[in-house]
């Protein structure tokens, strides 16, 4: 038995009561997850009580149970029972100690804001391949290495999944790990225990207003990458107000990074994007500036916020000491993950993109881009999930009749939420007189939009992106944006 795999060593700091010294098999946060003589994590959770499943965990094998005392919170029986404060914030720092703080044995980068957060770990994980690191991808994408990701339920895992997955990667030899911070986890301090070397945020827009109830709340928890962990350094989208703000309150005796699309000089960007920036079917083309010079970039990317997902990229590689011709060759090289602005093309049909904008920014920014690359009739595929924020409804809604000629409303994992209430607010922020049809079958819905629009135009599938299930009514079923599109154009998906 070693130090870190006793319970006594796990819970050092933490317990108000005596804790034995006796090994560990196991830390269970759920109850159906329980193997005999697991240790069950009992927490205070949004709406109810882990203690509340502590029947299930009995059945199930667990040997004692450690819980989150508060008011109304009586000591529970039939099994050894152990009181910790806070526990909640604390699993994290106990999971590290059980699987032995595998963090510490490899660089940790976290991406956190609204939109761009998968854009920009797929990105970095992909530079940092190209340097020799074995990295590995953990956010919406799954988890794993590019072409062997294994899909999971949140961006971000719970602390115990998290650290013996970094446990597992040690073990493989991986030195880098690029993973997507979300609001929830950080809130929920799902990362503490992990050691973060480098921070980067993107943006603060609109999304999860039904869990944060307010933008103060939602930017608080965002912020909290930089100031509940020891980072190293930090790389800020400074083109962003909170940005700003973010790179003004980070601790000075650390490394900042201030990137920006524009080279505004009240932003004191370390790394920036001049105009003009070419346009083109295969991509882009751009000028990388730092305060020594510029360098051409070509990337088959596409759209503005491509632009600042590669300026955080560049970033992190200035971190790491990279000079800006090593930069600009690296950014040339990356390649989108999947259902992120993936772009589907054959003879005499639309150009489809599909996308997994599913907020009111993200959504704009994909219109805008497809509008200025293709210059035919825009075509929006798109709904909102259910129960979830249903103020960026109808502002999606009008969004799309901004920048679209037609608009097909469909579901997207509607849940267990009237799909028909659903599509009703987000007509509402559409204006009489635009062309809009509502297909509650997903696939029949682009199957329309395919069919109503000009060849020379386009079609933007959003929401989805890289998702192949659609959840409705209580039931999961198989769905893939990408797949559907594929099989209508009789191409192979990217």
């Amino acid at each position: 038995m070693t130090p870190r795999s006793s319970l006594a060593a796990c819970l050092a700091g933490f317990a108000t009561e005596p804790v034995p010294d006796e090994p560990v098999g196991s830390f269970v946060l759920d109850s159906h997850a329980v193997v005999p003589g697991s240790v069950f994590l009992a927490v205070q959770g949004t709406l109810r009580h882990g203690l509340e499943f502590l029947d299930e965990a009995r059945r199930r094998g667990a040997r004692m149970v450690v819980y989150e005392p508060g008011p109304g919170i009586q000591t529970p029986a039939g099994l050894p029972a152990v009181p910790v404060p806070g526990l909640r914030q604390h699993v994290g720092e106990i999971a590290a100690r059980f699987y032995g703080h595998p963090s510490e044995y490899m660089t940790v980068y976290a991406v956190t804001g609204t939109n761009g957060k998968t854009s920009v770990a797929w990105f970095l994980t992909q530079a940092l391949d190209h340097l020799g690191e074995r990295t590995a991808y953990l956010g919406t994408l799954g988890a794993g290495f590019p072409g062997a990701i294994t899909p999971q339920d949140r961006t971000t895992p719970d602390p115990i999944a998290l650290q013996s997955q970094l446990a597992e990667w040690r073990v493989r030899g991986v030195t880098a790990v690029s993973l997507e911070a979300s609001s929830h986890a950080l809130d929920q301090g799902r990362l503490l225990g992990t050691r973060i070397t480098l921070g980067l945020f993107s943006n603060l827009t609109h999304d999860h207003l039904d869990y944060h109830q307010d933008r103060t709340r939602y930017g608080n928890a965002k912020s909290r990458l930089f100031s509940d962990f020891a980072l190293k350094g930090a790389v800020m989208n400074v083109r962003d107000p909170f940005g700003r703000d973010l790179a003004h309150r980070f601790s000075r005796d650390r490394a900042l990074i201030r990137v920006a699309r524009e080279p505004d000089p009240a932003w004191a960007a370390h790394l920036w994007i001049d105009a003009p920036v070419e346009h083109r079917p295969d991509g882009m083309r751009f000028r990388l500036w730092d305060r020594t010079g510029e360098i051409p970039v070509t990337t088959p990317l596409w759209g503005g916020f491509n632009l600042e997902n590669l300026l955080l990229v560049a970033g992190a590689l200035r971190y790491r000491g990279l000079d800006l011709r090593a930069i600009g060759s690296l950014l040339g090289q990356l390649r989108p993950p999947p259902g992120r602005f993936e772009r589907f093309q054959a003879p005499g049909r639309p150009l489809v993109v599909v996308d997994y904008a599913h907020t009111p920014d993200a959504l704009e920014q994909a219109l805008e881009t497809l509008g200025q690359a293709i210059s035919g009739e825009l075509t929006v595929v798109f709904g909102c999930g259910g129960e979830r924020d249903a103020k960026k409804r109808p502002i999606m809604g009008a969004i799309a009749a901004r920048h679209a000629q037609r608009i097909v409303l469909t579901d997207d994992n509607p849940r267990g939420e009237d799909p028909e209430q659903i599509t009703d607010a987000i007509r509402a922020g559409i204006p009489d007189g635009v062309w809009v049809q509502v297909e509650h079958d997903r696939s029949r819905a682009i199957r329309l939009a395919l069919e109503t629009t000009d060849p020379e135009g386009s079609v933007l599938i959003a929401g989805k992106g890289h998702e192949t299930t659609q959840v409705a009514g209580g039931i999961e079923s198989p769905h893939s944006d990408r797949m559907v599109v594929a099989d209508l154009l009789d191409v192979d998906a990217p």
